[in-house]
């Protein structure tokens, strides 16, 4: 789908079925070795050769139900980051007009922006720091947060911005006084 990919292999790698086209081989792949060892195995954040979006693979180990701990095959995954958060933002505020939603890498690469507007990213790009931002003009309350690791094996190292036109903010608050 535009979300996923999903695989299931035996115990020494042989495909059973997939719901994408597979390139290369399964049993020599970490994710596989790590899921045939017993262990969950997850990807950092990266860019597939030829492919412009961000993905998150991880590869779950199937294990026998009479015993709960022989492996018997696989479970491998790739997650298409950038359409499950455009899918996820689509009918949410940050769609409205003058709101933002920007993922980056804890080293300010962009992962993923609600908006693509090249002055807009470059203005939170320098404002990383602080509540407030000038953009066009205009003012903007800014907020970030570092996701944490909490269900996934490993943290993806990722911040999340979201920017709000001050002056909605402040519309809001003089309404309630």
């Amino acid at each position: 789908g535009d979300f996923a990919s999903l695989t299931a292999t035996d115990a020494q790698g042989n495909l059973i079925v997939s719901t994408a086209n597979l390139r290369g081989n399964i049993p020599t792949d970490e994710g596989f070795r790590t899921a045939a060892s017993g262990r969950i195995y997850q990807s950092p954040l990266t860019l597939r050769p030829g492919d412009t979006n961000e993905t998150v693979s991880f590869t779950v180990p199937l294990l026998a139900r009479h015993d709960g701990q022989s492996v018997i095959g696989t479970l491998p995954g790739v997650l298409n980051f950038n359409a499950i958060l455009k899918a996820v933002t689509a009918p949410a505020t940050f769609a409205a007009d003058g709101n933002a939603l920007v993922l980056a890498k804890k080293s300010g690469q962009v992962v993923f922006a609600s908006r693509t507007d090249a002055t807009l990213l470059e203005a939170i790009q320098h404002d990383r720091t602080g509540a407030t931002m000038t953009w066009r003009g205009e003012p903007y309350f800014v907020a970030s947060v570092a996701l944490k690791k909490k269900t996934l094996p490993q943290d993806l190292g990722l911040v999340a911005t979201g920017v709000t036109p001050a002056a909605a903010i402040l519309a809001a608050t003089d309404s309630l006084l």
